[in-house]
């Protein structure tokens, strides 16, 4: 195999990622990378793991062309090809393919950061070893962070999401405000693709560059959704400005769906248990920096007592709730009261419990 170590390109890649939009972007980005070596442009081929490679794939792979050209043959949803075919593949990557770049795109869910398990039957193949050897593996483990629910932080699940979508805002012209990236990071699906499609349309609905504004806020992207989880960000923020006034408006857009305000209290307990790390300084290397300064004055503000009433407060909500002696909407309406007071005026500021 060691020939193919001399050619300008990679003689093949592996593409390992659970997120097709990334794959894609990844071999758009190697094709540009290393343009053909007799000039033009590559003929890209496309093929699908979900079928056993046929005639016409072997022929593409391993016979020049009666006209010449080079390709690119991009193989999606490689993980499904049986581990024979594997091997197959492996013998036939051991010579050099001068007029063929093989992209084998290896897109199977990641759980809890462990690659997929399909992993475990193709990398003791000897073109895998070898791979890795010329760094011609790129690996990405997609947007959402593979970590069970209950080890997260307050903000911590949305680091790749926030790293995404800063990163192809900028490049599309968009300067997002901190509040409007926390609301687009909630809102959207952790999908590349889906992150890239809204951002094209929020960059649409700013306007053309010359009269787009400086910074998009979260207002313009609420004036855009108009949805509930919009709303609850709204909402979360009056709340924390202890405007009770406008929680009661966000929550009269939302009138009669429950799973609103149980979303509001998920987010809000998130919050409050960041602080609280914040205060004692426990275990706040994954937390964004921007995460910090938003709570930072707040859990200042309220000291270790009352962000300790507030998780407090939860704690007997969420009793509440599960007793059943009081109807839903009654027990979180007496809740967001309470935690608006609890933010705005502190301890003191706390009404009788309901």
């Amino acid at each position: 195999m060691g020939v193919q170590a001399n050619m300008a390109r990679p003689g093949f890649n592996i593409l390992l990622c659970p997120d097709p939009f990334l794959v894609m972007a990844e071999v758009a980005r190697l094709m540009e990378a290393h343009p053909p070596e007799e000039g033009g442009s590559w003929e890209r081929r496309i093929f699908w793991g979900d079928e056993a490679p046929d005639g016409n794939f072997w022929d593409t792979l391993l016979m020049r062309g009666m006209f010449g050209g080079q390709r690119v043959i991009v193989v999606r949803n490689a993980h499904l090809w049986k581990k024979k075919t594997w091997e197959g593949i492996s013998q036939a990557l051991a010579r050099p393919l001068p007029h063929a770049w093989p992209m084998l795109c290896i897109e199977a869910e990641w759980e809890w950061g462990r690659m997929p398990k399909c992993v475990a039957d193709i990398s003791p193949l000897k073109f895998w070893s070898f791979a890795d050897g010329k760094g011609w593996r790129w690996t990405h483990g997609g947007l959402v962070d593979r970590m069970p629910a209950e080890s997260r932080r307050g903000g911590v699940e949305y680091t790749l999401m926030r790293t995404h979508v800063q990163a192809r805002a900028r490049a599309l012209g968009l300067a997002l405000s901190q509040d409007a990236m926390e609301c687009i990071c909630s809102l959207l699906a952790m999908d590349a693709g889906i992150v890239e499609s809204e951002l094209v349309k929020l960059r649409a609905y700013c306007g053309p560059r010359k009269d787009r504004p400086d910074t998009v806020t979260v207002d313009m992207v609420s004036a855009m959704y108009s949805t509930a989880e919009v709303n609850t960000f709204g909402c979360l923020n009056a709340i924390e400005a202890g405007n009770l006034a406008n929680v009661w408006r966000e929550v009269a857009r939302n009138a009669g769906d429950v799973s609103f305000l149980f979303k509001l209290m998920s987010m809000i307990e998130n919050r409050f248990k960041t602080m609280w790390d914040i205060l004692v300084e426990d275990s706040l290397q994954g937390v964004q920096p921007f995460v910090l300064k938003t709570l930072g004055s707040l859990a200042a503000r309220l000291g270790l007592e009352g962000v300790a009433r507030g998780l407090t407060l939860i704690v007997e909500t969420e009793l509440k709730l599960k007793s059943g002696a009081l109807q839903d909407t009654h027990v979180l309406d007496h809740f967001l009261i309470n935690m608006t007071l609890l933010c705005g005026q502190g301890p003191r500021g706390l009404v009788s419990r309901a």
